[in-house]
């Protein structure tokens, strides 16, 4: 297996490494080029891109960020959010080691992984990642290893809301509705509307607020193709009162971001905006709509529960995923 390692891609490299991580199952934006600028935002840090190819097929690719310990100095840690992407768990095994040895010769220490397989491929996932040396540093406050996904390809509206499941979904969005709550597809301007919601409410919870580097970075990467997400925002009496973002990969459309006013409201204020991203996901052809990360059973933290409480209107099945994986070399 061959590989290679490179701070950019030049044009033809971008193009098949982009259109295999397109065509793979495994595939995330967190792995996706154009995606690095936002990775790296206001944090320290820079991306290597991996590449594993036999012969002059490519079977593998990786977005690994790397850790800025002094200036321009590395520090000896590799991190990849969602993958590597390999497009096959059979081949998942020899993708991580080609990336273990591509890893530790470009002075790398500990390597982090997190594959994007989820159900029942992740059974195969984690033995792959087992026989390659990895074992799982999953902690409850990191990345999500648990998620709620609805299937939305080729459904109605009456489809992907009908059952018992979706009673109370239903109820909530006629009650907004009733309410005169409206929503609109955010513009390149609206940025602000979702940065000044989402620290707002990072605050009041106590959680972590994105950088304005973050937000501006994410807004370039949506604006120059609007194919990659999108995001709603819903008002009432023309004040903004939340806002839903997606991303999407391939036939999958992942709830990145959402947050709305602090102030309660006699009706669910996020129903609307994420219900109209779960229609556009539909309509720009996908498949299935991630909800994100919800709590891990046995997870009692409270605000964690909270944060996750309103996606279980819309989908009320945990979903398992790959925990994260680490190795020291």
């Amino acid at each position: 297996m061959q590989t290679s390692w490179q701070s950019t891609l030049d044009p033809h490299e971008r193009d098949a490494y982009s259109a295999f991580l397109e065509g793979a199952s495994d595939g995330h934006f967190t792995q996706d080029p154009a995606f690095a600028a936002v990775a790296v935002a206001g944090k320290r840090r820079a991306t290597r891109f991996f590449v594993a190819r036999e012969g002059k097929e490519i079977v593998g690719v990786a977005a690994v960020l790397r850790v800025r310990a002094l200036g321009p100095l590395l520090a000896p840690v590799g991190i990849v959010q969602r993958g590597p992407a390999c497009g096959d768990p059979s081949k998942l095994e020899a993708v991580l080691r080609a990336l273990v040895r591509t890893s530790r010769f470009h002075g790398i220490a500990r390597l982090a992984v997190m594959p994007y397989w989820a159900g029942a491929q992740v059974e195969q996932a984690t033995a792959a990642l087992v026989a390659a040396g990895f074992h799982s540093v999953q902690e409850v406050d990191g990345a999500h290893a648990f998620t709620l996904r609805l299937d939305i390809g080729g459904k109605s509206d009456e489809q992907i809301l009908s059952g018992s499941d979706h009673k109370k979904l239903r109820y909530e969005l006629k009650s907004a509705e009733r309410a005169g709550v409206v929503v609109r597809r955010g513009e390149a301007a609206d940025f602000a509307v979702v940065e000044k919601l989402e620290r707002e409410l990072a605050l009041a919870q106590g959680r972590r607020v994105q950088s304005p580097e973050w937000f501006a970075a994410l807004a370039s990467y949506m604006t120059k193709d609007d194919r990659r997400g999108a995001f709603f925002v819903s008002s009432h009496d023309g004040e903004p009162i939340a806002a839903a973002l997606v991303l999407r990969h391939a036939k999958t459309t992942v709830y990145l971001a959402g947050a709305s006013i602090v102030a309660p409201r006699p009706y669910s204020k996020m129903a609307l905006p994420l219900f109209a991203a779960v229609k556009w996901a539909r309509d720009v052809g996908c498949d299935v709509f991630d909800l994100g990360g919800v709590p891990a059973e046995g997870d009692t933290d409270p605000k964690r529960a909270a944060i996750a409480q309103f996606k279980r209107d819309f989908s009320k099945t945990p979903v398992p995923l790959v925990p994260e994986h680490a190795r020291w070399f």
